[in-house]
């Protein structure tokens, strides 16, 4: 109908970045929202068709939530992250999308999550929609990186969990205080090319299944169900294409502070043996 058209979600949670990105609420009034709270929703409205979005993480995915969190009500992986919402945040929220469904033909689900699992709890009707979007390896990481010391700029002493464990990974207290550019980028460096911090194979690692990062089990993943993949290379078009938005915003678009040709020119064995066997992938 043209109601069901025309009729936007309210709720601001499009302008929300995705829950990986945000800071844990300190809530010690009620307990956490259950593990399954989505595919039990979900299951309540089955005649709601289902468009679901693999979010690797710096690959423009927050700025496609936001674009299609204000078209459709949106269900993120945060409603099951025991850090983000309270029982009383959580009932409020799901209540304001049950009120919502009304005027929709489809649900939004979204986050920083694996396909597999998301199968196994959810399950995966014809009519669901799943895709994806993608980045070179060396791109991907050096925006993690980026995104890692630039939230260290705005939270220096790490009292955020995120900023915290930047801190942790790095040895350091704090941010140093007023960072030179060249201080900027040595932090930046250690955090792309620290072990336990930028990996490359996040694509992997979010199509495929019980935390496998193995190559053919995505591959078996994204044929099965028949996710649609795109890149960031191809996104803006995609986006006008797929989605009817003609321009994107970029939002959470990470602060350049080593940029892809500094750390090639730097880094370029490590780099090369960190990312070899991904893109290698990539080009398949």
């Amino acid at each position: 109908s043209s109601r069901r058209r025309h009729t936007r979600f309210k709720c601001d949670w499009s302008s929300d970045v995705c829950s990986s990105d945000l800071c844990p609420r300190n809530s010690a009034s009620t307990r956490c929202p259950p593990s399954w709270a989505r595919s039990a929703f979900l299951g309540a409205f089955p005649e709601l068709g289902r468009d679901v979005f693999i979010h690797v993480p710096k690959c423009a995915g927050t700025d496609l939530t936001i674009n299609l969190g204000r078209r459709m009500p949106p269900l993120p992986t945060m409603l099951e992250d025991e850090h983000w919402l309270s029982q009383d945040d959580f009932l409020t929220v799901m209540g304001g999308v049950a009120r919502a469904l009304p005027f929709h033909d489809r649900v939004f689900v979204y986050g920083h999550m694996e396909l597999g699992l998301y199968v196994d709890r959810c399950g995966l009707r014809a009519s669901d929609r799943v895709f994806s979007i993608l980045r070179e390896p060396v791109g991907l990481m050096l925006s993690q990186a980026n995104y890692a010391i630039g939230r260290l700029r705005q939270d220096p002493d790490g009292r955020d969990p995120d900023t915290a464990a930047t801190l942790r990974l790095l040895g350091l207290a704090r941010m140093p205080a007023e960072p030179t550019d060249a201080e900027l980028k040595s932090l930046t460096a250690r955090a792309l090319l620290h072990p336990e911090f930028c990996y490359a194979n996040q694509a992997c690692r979010h199509l495929a299944r019980g935390s496998s990062e193995a190559f053919d089990v995505a591959i078996d993943n994204i044929i099965a169900c028949d996710v649609e993949i795109t890149t960031t290379a191809f996104y803006e078009a995609w986006l006008a294409e797929r989605w009817g938005v003609p321009r994107s915003a970029r939002h959470n678009s990470s602060e350049t502070l080593l940029t892809t040709r500094e750390a090639l020119r730097l880094y370029p064995d490590e780099l090369a043996q960190l990312t070899a066997e991904e893109i290698g992938r990539a080009h398949v």
